[in-house]
């Protein structure tokens, strides 16, 4: 009688969750996490607009009142970027009689490259492409004429991969006279000539640092 008195308390037991053994097999019972895990994966970040900063294109057809230059790129050589763009683009004032003359203060020493940039405005002072742009979107490459006053023997390689940028190799040292000339309907209107100092001896230059 006390054998099966025994079984029952134990059997009791066992079915009120006492002592008993968890059943790893059980859906209920959480798995106990032995590593680290997976690494969550950060949230994917916007892609800046890179060019937040850009110039707007020029859409306007006005006439030209007037056009400026001025230095875009100094390269030597190797093709590394020539450290004086920042120089005073006018020189220290011009000549008497000379209004219509405007200087690039920096020599620029023989054998590197140079691209000028022009820009034409109306007569309300907005930058404007008068005729440069056909209705199919081309280059009227008729639009713009670059001109050379002194020292034109100065240079070489020039070319217009776009006809507002000018690019030349300095091939000698010496004064040179570049300017930019467009047509609207039979008038013309000149820039300033630009004149610029080119130097055999790059430690005079700025360019050369």
């Amino acid at each position: 009688m006390r054998r099966y008195a025994l079984l029952f308390a134990l059997a009791l037991s066992f079915s009120c969750g006492g002592d008993s053994p968890t059943d790893p097999s059980d859906p209920k019972t959480p798995t106990p996490v032995t590593g680290g895990g997976p690494t969550p994966t950060p949230a994917p970040r916007p892609t800046p607009n890179l060019c937040s900063t850009c110039e707007a294109p020029v859409t306007n057809s006005l006439p030209p009142a007037r056009i400026e230059i001025r230095m875009y790129q100094v390269r030597k050589p190797n093709g590394d970027a020539a450290p004086c763009l920042n120089e005073d683009a006018v020189a220290p004032g011009n000549p008497i009689g000379e209004a219509n003359t405007r200087y690039w203060f920096a020599p620029v020493p023989v054998g590197y490259t140079v691209k000028l940039d022009a820009t034409a405005f109306d007569r309300f002072n907005k930058p404007t492409n008068s005729d440069c742009v056909k209705p199919n979107g081309e280059e009227n490459r008729a639009c713009i004429t670059w001109r050379f006053g002194h020292g034109e023997h100065l240079i070489d390689s020039y070319s217009l991969g776009h006809i507002f940028q000018p690019t030349f190799r300095v091939n000698g040292e010496g004064d040179f006279q570049i300017q930019a000339e467009m047509y609207d309907n039979g008038s013309r209107v000149r820039s300033p000539w630009y004149w610029m100092n080119f130097t055999a001896d790059a430690s005079e230059s700025p360019c050369s640092k």
